[in-house]
Protein backbone atom coordinates (compact mmCIF):
# COMPACT_ATOMS: atom_id res chain seq x y z
CA UNK A 1 0.00 0.00 0.00
CA UNK A 2 3.40 2.11 0.84
CA UNK A 3 6.34 1.88 0.04
CA UNK A 4 8.25 3.27 3.55
CA UNK A 5 11.63 4.39 2.91
CA UNK A 6 14.86 6.30 4.64
CA UNK A 7 16.00 9.48 3.95
CA UNK A 8 18.69 11.86 5.09
CA UNK A 9 18.15 15.24 5.81
CA UNK A 10 20.75 17.45 7.77
CA UNK A 11 22.74 14.62 9.16
CA UNK A 12 18.76 13.14 10.32
CA UNK A 13 17.49 9.74 8.84
CA UNK A 14 13.47 10.03 8.47
CA UNK A 15 10.44 7.38 7.13
CA UNK A 16 9.04 8.51 4.09
CA UNK A 17 5.91 7.48 2.98
CA UNK A 18 5.90 7.45 -0.90
CA UNK A 19 2.39 7.75 -2.91
CA UNK A 20 -0.54 5.36 -2.96
CA UNK A 21 -3.52 5.34 -4.55
CA UNK A 22 -6.83 6.68 -3.72
CA UNK A 23 -8.18 3.65 -2.96
CA UNK A 24 -4.94 2.60 -1.02
CA UNK A 25 -5.66 6.19 0.64
CA UNK A 26 -9.32 4.97 1.57
CA UNK A 27 -8.66 1.96 2.93
CA UNK A 28 -5.66 3.38 5.23
CA UNK A 29 -8.23 5.91 6.62
CA UNK A 30 -11.23 3.53 7.16
CA UNK A 31 -8.48 1.65 9.25
CA UNK A 32 -7.38 5.07 11.36
CA UNK A 33 -9.34 6.32 14.02
CA UNK A 34 -9.59 9.81 11.62
CA UNK A 35 -12.20 8.08 9.16
CA UNK A 36 -14.75 8.56 12.04
CA UNK A 37 -13.78 10.24 14.75
CA UNK A 38 -13.17 8.98 18.50
CA UNK A 39 -16.21 8.62 19.64
CA UNK A 40 -18.55 6.50 17.40
CA UNK A 41 -21.83 6.92 19.36
CA UNK A 42 -24.39 9.06 17.82
CA UNK A 43 -26.70 10.55 20.59
CA UNK A 44 -30.51 10.65 18.80
CA UNK A 45 -32.30 10.69 21.95
CA UNK A 46 -34.76 13.56 22.95
CA UNK A 47 -34.99 14.54 26.43
CA UNK A 48 -37.39 12.62 28.38
CA UNK A 49 -39.06 11.74 31.74
CA UNK A 50 -38.83 7.97 32.92
CA UNK A 51 -40.67 6.49 36.00
CA UNK A 52 -39.80 10.15 38.06
CA UNK A 53 -36.36 10.38 36.83
CA UNK A 54 -35.63 13.05 34.22
CA UNK A 55 -33.56 12.86 31.48
CA UNK A 56 -31.49 15.55 29.78
CA UNK A 57 -29.82 15.75 26.77
CA UNK A 58 -27.34 18.12 26.46
CA UNK A 59 -25.84 19.53 22.99
CA UNK A 60 -22.90 17.61 23.65
CA UNK A 61 -24.41 14.08 23.25
CA UNK A 62 -24.12 13.52 27.36
CA UNK A 63 -27.23 13.08 29.46
CA UNK A 64 -27.94 14.20 32.76
CA UNK A 65 -30.41 12.56 35.27
CA UNK A 66 -32.09 13.92 37.96
CA UNK A 67 -34.77 12.28 40.47
CA UNK A 68 -35.83 9.50 42.37
CA UNK A 69 -36.90 6.43 40.56
CA UNK A 70 -40.08 4.76 41.49
CA UNK A 71 -39.40 2.07 39.50
CA UNK A 72 -36.02 1.01 36.86
CA UNK A 73 -35.66 4.21 34.63
CA UNK A 74 -34.73 2.90 31.36
CA UNK A 75 -33.17 5.81 28.66
CA UNK A 76 -32.22 3.25 25.48
CA UNK A 77 -30.85 5.24 22.47
CA UNK A 78 -31.19 3.42 19.26
CA UNK A 79 -27.52 3.39 17.54
CA UNK A 80 -25.95 0.94 14.48
CA UNK A 81 -21.91 -0.09 15.21
CA UNK A 82 -20.82 -2.90 13.39
CA UNK A 83 -19.26 -5.58 14.72
CA UNK A 84 -15.66 -4.72 15.99
CA UNK A 85 -13.49 -4.41 19.03
CA UNK A 86 -14.31 -1.28 21.44
CA UNK A 87 -14.49 0.19 25.00
CA UNK A 88 -18.48 1.29 25.56
CA UNK A 89 -17.97 3.89 28.41
CA UNK A 90 -20.65 6.11 29.77
CA UNK A 91 -21.41 6.19 33.75
CA UNK A 92 -20.51 8.76 36.26
CA UNK A 93 -18.45 6.66 38.77
CA UNK A 94 -20.39 5.57 41.98
CA UNK A 95 -22.75 3.15 40.01
CA UNK A 96 -23.56 -0.13 40.76
CA UNK A 97 -25.47 -3.33 40.21
CA UNK A 98 -28.09 -1.85 42.75
CA UNK A 99 -27.96 1.76 41.81
CA UNK A 100 -27.25 3.35 38.34
CA UNK A 101 -25.09 2.23 35.12
CA UNK A 102 -25.04 1.56 31.55
CA UNK A 103 -24.99 -1.32 28.94
CA UNK A 104 -25.05 -1.77 25.53
CA UNK A 105 -27.19 -3.97 23.78
CA UNK A 106 -26.11 -6.51 21.06
CA UNK A 107 -27.48 -7.36 17.33
CA UNK A 108 -25.55 -10.86 16.78
CA UNK A 109 -25.26 -13.05 17.12
CA UNK A 110 -28.33 -12.53 18.54
CA UNK A 111 -29.85 -9.99 21.00
CA UNK A 112 -27.95 -9.78 24.46
CA UNK A 113 -26.79 -7.13 26.37
CA UNK A 114 -23.23 -6.23 27.51
CA UNK A 115 -22.01 -6.13 31.01
CA UNK A 116 -22.99 -3.22 32.93
CA UNK A 117 -20.66 -0.25 32.93
CA UNK A 118 -20.25 1.91 36.33
CA UNK A 119 -17.46 3.92 35.08
CA UNK A 120 -14.55 2.14 34.27
CA UNK A 121 -15.68 1.19 30.52
CA UNK A 122 -16.69 -2.33 29.24
CA UNK A 123 -15.15 -4.37 26.34
CA UNK A 124 -17.86 -4.49 23.30
CA UNK A 125 -16.69 -7.07 20.78
CA UNK A 126 -20.23 -7.47 18.99
CA UNK A 127 -22.78 -5.33 16.18
CA UNK A 128 -24.14 -2.55 18.68
CA UNK A 129 -28.18 -1.83 18.23
CA UNK A 130 -28.62 0.18 21.06
CA UNK A 131 -27.04 1.69 24.42
CA UNK A 132 -28.83 1.83 27.73
CA UNK A 133 -28.39 4.49 30.67
CA UNK A 134 -30.03 3.56 33.74
CA UNK A 135 -31.32 4.31 36.85
CA UNK A 136 -32.61 1.52 39.30
CA UNK A 137 -35.83 1.40 41.53
CA UNK A 138 -34.96 3.53 44.77
CA UNK A 139 -32.15 5.33 43.55
CA UNK A 140 -32.11 9.43 43.87
CA UNK A 141 -29.45 10.98 41.57
CA UNK A 142 -28.93 14.61 41.74
CA UNK A 143 -27.00 16.43 38.38
CA UNK A 144 -25.23 12.65 37.42
CA UNK A 145 -24.05 13.00 33.97
CA UNK A 146 -24.11 10.56 31.32
CA UNK A 147 -20.85 10.54 28.85
CA UNK A 148 -21.98 7.78 26.76
CA UNK A 149 -19.31 6.68 24.33
CA UNK A 150 -18.26 3.80 21.96
CA UNK A 151 -14.40 3.85 20.78
CA UNK A 152 -12.06 1.54 18.89
CA UNK A 153 -10.09 -0.16 21.85
CA UNK A 154 -7.02 0.81 20.63
CA UNK A 155 -7.48 4.27 21.96
CA UNK A 156 -6.20 4.24 25.17
CA UNK A 157 -7.83 7.62 26.13
CA UNK A 158 -10.76 7.23 27.85
CA UNK A 159 -11.76 11.50 28.10
CA UNK A 160 -15.21 12.15 26.58
CA UNK A 161 -15.34 13.24 23.08
CA UNK A 162 -18.68 14.54 21.27
CA UNK A 163 -19.39 12.71 18.31
CA UNK A 164 -19.41 14.33 15.01
CA UNK A 165 -19.44 13.23 11.48
CA UNK A 166 -17.35 11.11 9.83
CA UNK A 167 -14.80 11.77 7.66
CA UNK A 168 -16.42 9.54 5.00
CA UNK A 169 -20.02 11.37 5.72
CA UNK A 170 -18.26 14.92 5.45
CA UNK A 171 -15.36 14.67 2.32
CA UNK A 172 -16.34 11.31 0.59
CA UNK A 173 -19.75 9.35 0.23
CA UNK A 174 -22.62 11.47 0.92
CA UNK A 175 -25.04 12.35 -1.84
CA UNK A 176 -23.73 15.44 -4.33
CA UNK A 177 -27.05 17.62 -2.93
CA UNK A 178 -26.64 17.34 0.85
CA UNK A 179 -22.48 17.84 -0.06
CA UNK A 180 -22.79 20.44 -1.73
CA UNK A 181 -26.14 23.20 0.13
CA UNK A 182 -25.03 25.28 -2.41
CA UNK A 183 -25.52 26.30 -6.31
CA UNK A 184 -22.64 27.94 -7.48
CA UNK A 185 -19.30 25.85 -5.96
CA UNK A 186 -17.22 28.29 -8.10
CA UNK A 187 -15.31 30.70 -5.62
CA UNK A 188 -13.70 33.47 -7.26
CA UNK A 189 -9.90 34.41 -6.48
CA UNK A 190 -9.39 36.98 -8.75
CA UNK A 191 -8.91 41.04 -7.69
CA UNK A 192 -10.21 43.52 -9.88
CA UNK A 193 -7.18 44.68 -12.21
CA UNK A 194 -5.77 45.47 -15.26
CA UNK A 195 -4.30 43.03 -18.16
CA UNK A 196 -3.17 43.63 -21.61
CA UNK A 197 -5.18 47.03 -22.12
CA UNK A 198 -8.34 45.26 -20.46
CA UNK A 199 -9.98 46.56 -16.68
CA UNK A 200 -11.43 43.39 -15.06
CA UNK A 201 -13.52 44.85 -12.27
CA UNK A 202 -15.00 41.75 -9.51
CA UNK A 203 -18.47 43.04 -8.56
CA UNK A 204 -20.08 41.98 -5.41
CA UNK A 205 -21.43 39.09 -6.59
CA UNK A 206 -18.36 37.80 -7.91
CA UNK A 207 -19.41 38.58 -11.26
CA UNK A 208 -16.38 40.11 -13.91
CA UNK A 209 -17.58 43.75 -15.66
CA UNK A 210 -14.63 44.36 -18.45
CA UNK A 211 -13.69 47.30 -20.69
CA UNK A 212 -11.55 47.78 -23.36
CA UNK A 213 -9.77 46.34 -25.71
CA UNK A 214 -7.00 43.91 -25.31
CA UNK A 215 -3.48 44.76 -27.07
CA UNK A 216 -2.69 40.96 -26.28
CA UNK A 217 -3.80 37.38 -25.38
CA UNK A 218 -5.23 37.15 -21.69
CA UNK A 219 -5.19 34.19 -20.14
CA UNK A 220 -5.76 34.49 -16.04
CA UNK A 221 -7.20 32.05 -13.93
CA UNK A 222 -10.74 33.81 -12.14
CA UNK A 223 -11.83 30.96 -10.05
CA UNK A 224 -11.14 27.97 -8.49
CA UNK A 225 -12.94 24.78 -6.95
CA UNK A 226 -10.93 22.25 -4.55
CA UNK A 227 -12.16 19.04 -2.94
CA UNK A 228 -16.01 19.06 -3.77
CA UNK A 229 -16.92 17.79 -6.61
CA UNK A 230 -17.75 14.06 -6.70
CA UNK A 231 -16.67 12.16 -8.92
CA UNK A 232 -20.10 10.30 -9.91
CA UNK A 233 -21.84 13.77 -10.88
CA UNK A 234 -21.66 15.93 -13.90
CA UNK A 235 -21.51 19.32 -13.81
CA UNK A 236 -21.51 22.66 -16.02
CA UNK A 237 -19.56 25.38 -16.03
CA UNK A 238 -21.54 28.62 -17.57
CA UNK A 239 -20.59 32.25 -17.40
CA UNK A 240 -19.07 33.78 -20.76
CA UNK A 241 -21.25 36.16 -21.94
CA UNK A 242 -22.70 36.54 -25.40
CA UNK A 243 -20.50 36.93 -28.61
CA UNK A 244 -17.82 33.95 -27.23
CA UNK A 245 -15.69 32.29 -29.91
CA UNK A 246 -12.83 30.04 -30.69
CA UNK A 247 -11.48 33.50 -31.65
CA UNK A 248 -12.44 36.03 -29.70
CA UNK A 249 -13.26 35.39 -25.69
CA UNK A 250 -14.32 32.46 -23.51
CA UNK A 251 -14.06 30.63 -20.51
CA UNK A 252 -11.93 27.89 -19.95
CA UNK A 253 -12.02 24.64 -17.18
CA UNK A 254 -8.65 23.47 -16.25
CA UNK A 255 -8.21 20.69 -14.06
CA UNK A 256 -4.69 19.29 -11.90
CA UNK A 257 -2.44 16.98 -11.96
CA UNK A 258 -1.99 17.82 -15.57
CA UNK A 259 -2.52 21.51 -16.31
CA UNK A 260 -5.09 20.27 -19.25
CA UNK A 261 -8.01 21.64 -20.38
CA UNK A 262 -11.06 20.06 -19.70
CA UNK A 263 -13.71 22.27 -21.92
CA UNK A 264 -14.46 25.88 -23.23
CA UNK A 265 -17.97 27.75 -22.26
CA UNK A 266 -18.23 30.20 -25.60
CA UNK A 267 -21.75 31.24 -23.96
CA UNK A 268 -23.89 28.60 -23.89
CA UNK A 269 -22.13 26.37 -21.13
CA UNK A 270 -19.78 23.29 -21.21
CA UNK A 271 -20.27 19.58 -19.14
CA UNK A 272 -17.55 17.56 -17.62
CA UNK A 273 -16.76 15.14 -14.92
CA UNK A 274 -14.45 14.87 -12.10
CA UNK A 275 -13.80 11.32 -13.58
CA UNK A 276 -11.17 11.39 -16.69
CA UNK A 277 -9.46 8.62 -18.26
CA UNK A 278 -9.32 6.65 -14.75
CA UNK A 279 -8.42 9.42 -12.66
CA UNK A 280 -10.58 11.53 -10.15
CA UNK A 281 -9.62 15.39 -10.06
CA UNK A 282 -10.02 17.43 -7.05
CA UNK A 283 -8.29 20.94 -8.48
CA UNK A 284 -10.22 22.90 -11.31
CA UNK A 285 -9.22 26.74 -12.31
CA UNK A 286 -11.37 28.67 -14.53
CA UNK A 287 -9.92 31.00 -16.52
CA UNK A 288 -10.33 33.88 -18.50
CA UNK A 289 -9.36 33.46 -22.19
CA UNK A 290 -8.97 36.68 -24.70
CA UNK A 291 -7.58 37.13 -28.22
CA UNK A 292 -5.83 40.48 -29.38
CA UNK A 293 -7.60 42.96 -30.66
CA UNK A 294 -10.87 41.96 -29.15
CA UNK A 295 -13.37 44.45 -27.74
CA UNK A 296 -14.19 43.95 -24.09
CA UNK A 297 -16.27 46.95 -23.36
CA UNK A 298 -19.84 46.31 -21.45
CA UNK A 299 -19.28 42.36 -20.92
CA UNK A 300 -20.26 41.00 -17.26
CA UNK A 301 -19.07 37.39 -17.12
CA UNK A 302 -20.98 35.39 -14.79
CA UNK A 303 -18.67 32.29 -13.94
CA UNK A 304 -20.74 29.63 -12.50
CA UNK A 305 -20.63 25.92 -11.49
CA UNK A 306 -23.57 24.00 -10.68
CA UNK A 307 -24.54 20.11 -11.05
CA UNK A 308 -25.88 19.49 -14.49
CA UNK A 309 -29.03 18.22 -13.73
CA UNK A 310 -29.98 21.68 -12.64
CA UNK A 311 -31.96 22.56 -15.79
CA UNK A 312 -31.87 26.54 -14.37
CA UNK A 313 -28.57 28.57 -15.68
CA UNK A 314 -29.89 31.61 -14.10
CA UNK A 315 -26.40 33.14 -12.06
CA UNK A 316 -26.31 33.04 -8.38
CA UNK A 317 -23.04 34.11 -6.40
CA UNK A 318 -20.90 31.65 -5.06
CA UNK A 319 -22.07 30.32 -1.42
CA UNK A 320 -20.14 27.52 0.94
CA UNK A 321 -21.07 24.18 0.38
CA UNK A 322 -22.28 21.73 3.47
CA UNK A 323 -18.70 20.49 3.71
CA UNK A 324 -17.08 23.86 4.00
CA UNK A 325 -20.02 24.83 6.81
CA UNK A 326 -19.29 21.94 8.68
CA UNK A 327 -15.19 22.59 8.47
CA UNK A 328 -15.60 25.89 9.64
CA UNK A 329 -17.43 24.69 12.69
CA UNK A 330 -15.67 21.55 13.43
CA UNK A 331 -11.93 22.29 12.42
CA UNK A 332 -9.39 23.58 13.44
CA UNK A 333 -7.70 26.36 10.98
CA UNK A 334 -3.97 27.24 10.93
CA UNK A 335 -2.87 29.55 7.87
CA UNK A 336 0.72 30.09 7.02
CA UNK A 337 2.92 31.17 4.34
CA UNK A 338 6.36 29.92 3.47
CA UNK A 339 8.47 30.11 0.20
CA UNK A 340 6.09 32.20 -1.38
CA UNK A 341 3.46 29.23 -0.92
CA UNK A 342 0.22 29.93 1.14
CA UNK A 343 -1.46 26.92 3.27
CA UNK A 344 -3.81 26.12 5.42
CA UNK A 345 -4.37 23.13 8.08
CA UNK A 346 -7.85 21.86 9.25
CA UNK A 347 -7.89 19.65 12.02
CA UNK A 348 -10.56 17.49 13.37
CA UNK A 349 -9.88 15.10 16.36
CA UNK A 350 -6.96 12.78 14.95
CA UNK A 351 -7.99 13.88 11.29
CA UNK A 352 -6.24 16.74 9.50
CA UNK A 353 -5.53 17.65 5.89
CA UNK A 354 -2.92 20.32 4.60
CA UNK A 355 -3.84 22.33 1.65
CA UNK A 356 -1.46 24.29 -0.47
CA UNK A 357 -2.58 27.05 -2.14
CA UNK A 358 -1.50 27.95 -5.94
CA UNK A 359 1.47 29.84 -5.69
CA UNK A 360 4.94 30.00 -6.64
CA UNK A 361 8.47 29.36 -5.09
CA UNK A 362 9.92 32.78 -4.08
CA UNK A 363 13.50 31.12 -4.74
CA UNK A 364 15.74 27.93 -5.86
CA UNK A 365 15.26 25.27 -3.21
CA UNK A 366 17.73 22.62 -3.19
CA UNK A 367 17.25 19.12 -3.20
CA UNK A 368 15.71 18.00 0.83
CA UNK A 369 15.24 21.41 1.92
CA UNK A 370 12.40 21.96 3.24
CA UNK A 371 9.77 23.61 1.11
CA UNK A 372 7.37 24.10 3.83
CA UNK A 373 7.69 23.64 7.52
CA UNK A 374 4.37 22.20 9.39
CA UNK A 375 3.88 23.51 12.95
CA UNK A 376 5.33 21.41 15.29
CA UNK A 377 1.52 20.20 16.80
CA UNK A 378 0.01 19.42 13.82
CA UNK A 379 3.11 17.09 12.09
CA UNK A 380 1.25 13.87 10.76
CA UNK A 381 1.88 10.35 11.48
CA UNK A 382 1.14 9.17 8.68
CA UNK A 383 1.20 10.94 5.04
CA UNK A 384 -0.40 10.31 1.62
CA UNK A 385 1.31 12.44 -1.51
CA UNK A 386 -1.26 14.11 -3.26
CA UNK A 387 0.89 17.21 -4.70
CA UNK A 388 0.80 18.30 -8.34
CA UNK A 389 3.28 20.65 -10.14
CA UNK A 390 3.95 22.33 -12.99
CA UNK A 391 7.27 20.35 -13.55
CA UNK A 392 6.32 17.09 -12.06
CA UNK A 393 8.16 17.08 -9.18
CA UNK A 394 8.38 14.46 -7.24
CA UNK A 395 7.25 15.84 -3.11
CA UNK A 396 7.27 13.84 -0.05
CA UNK A 397 5.72 14.96 3.08
CA UNK A 398 8.23 13.79 5.95
CA UNK A 399 7.58 11.90 9.64
CA UNK A 400 8.96 15.52 10.80
CA UNK A 401 6.72 17.70 9.59
CA UNK A 402 8.82 18.97 6.51
CA UNK A 403 7.39 18.83 2.91
CA UNK A 404 10.35 18.54 0.69
CA UNK A 405 11.58 17.71 -2.95
CA UNK A 406 13.71 15.10 -4.28
CA UNK A 407 15.33 17.24 -6.80
CA UNK A 408 15.90 20.99 -6.76
CA UNK A 409 12.97 23.01 -6.50
CA UNK A 410 13.31 26.05 -8.75
CA UNK A 411 12.60 29.47 -8.29
CA UNK A 412 9.01 30.28 -9.50
CA UNK A 413 7.64 26.60 -9.71
CA UNK A 414 4.12 26.64 -9.42
CA UNK A 415 2.87 24.15 -6.67
CA UNK A 416 -0.54 23.27 -4.97
CA UNK A 417 -2.16 20.67 -3.54
CA UNK A 418 -3.58 18.35 -0.52
CA UNK A 419 -2.20 16.41 1.77
CA UNK A 420 -4.65 13.71 4.16
CA UNK A 421 -3.32 12.73 7.34
CA UNK A 422 -4.15 11.31 10.20
CA UNK A 423 -2.90 13.17 13.57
Amino acid sequence: MSDIRKINVNDTDYDIIAPITASAQESLLRDTVGWTGKNLFKNVASSQEINDVTFTVNPDGSVTANGTASANSFFDIPCEIPQGDYIFSASPQGGSSTTYGASVKYTTPSPQWSDNEYGNGVSATKAIQLVRLFILSGTTVSNITFYPMIRLATILDDTYEPYHESVEDIMFTAEANGILGAKNLLKPTISSSTINGVTLTVNSDGSISTSGTTNDYISISIASILGVLDENETYILTGCPSGGSASTYRLYLGYFPGNANLGNDYGSGVKFTPYVDGVTFTLFDVYLFAHPNVNMNGLVFKPMIRLASDPDDTYQPYAMTNRELTELQNFEKVTDTQNGLTFDILKMGHFGQLTIYTGYTTSLISANDAIINIPNKYVPKIQIETLSTSNKQRLIILTNGKIISDSATPANTYLRGTFTYIS
